[in-house]
């Protein structure tokens, strides 16, 4: 066997003679319609395997793009929602001094004012009679 072996792949042992017959070895027929379709199918499942790699590597690469595409548009989203917060709470603080500084708001201040100086003024005059009363002096206890 070992010699069939070493016949057949061209290597020649040193143990064994060259002349010692192996018996009747015909070397097997080469399909070489079969080698040539095996070699086509290698051929195209090799090419196959570098086009899907070839694919992932664009996919990959378009993905990390887009990646960073998303993350600028996020910071950009987050930038204008912070200017929008902005411009609205200053809307707000314009609308309420609006407001408080509308004519109508200013008459009904005005008056307000007025009913409380004159409350002063009435509690004053109160206070004034009391004092003219007591006059420091305190009656007797009976």
């Amino acid at each position: 066997m070992v010699g069939v072996a070493a016949r057949h792949c061209g290597i020649v042992l040193d143990h064994l003679d060259r002349n010692q017959d192996l018996g009747n070895f015909d070397p097997p027929q080469v399909d070489w319609s079969r080698l040539m379709d095996d070699a086509k199918l290698l051929i195209s499942v090799g090419t196959t395997l570098i086009s899907l790699g070839g694919a992932f590597m664009v996919v990959r690469y378009q993905v990390g793009t887009i990646l960073d595409t998303l993350i600028d548009v996020e910071k950009r989203l987050r930038a204008m929602d912070t200017r929008i917060d902005k411009a609205e709470l200053t809307d707000q603080r314009v609308s309420i001094l609006a407001g408080m500084l509308s004519p109508s708001e200013r008459d009904k201040s005005a008056r307000e004012t007025a009913k409380i100086l004159a409350e002063i003024e009435r509690l004053r005059i109160d206070v004034d009679h009391q004092m003219s009363i007591h006059n420091g002096r305190h009656p007797e206890i009976k």
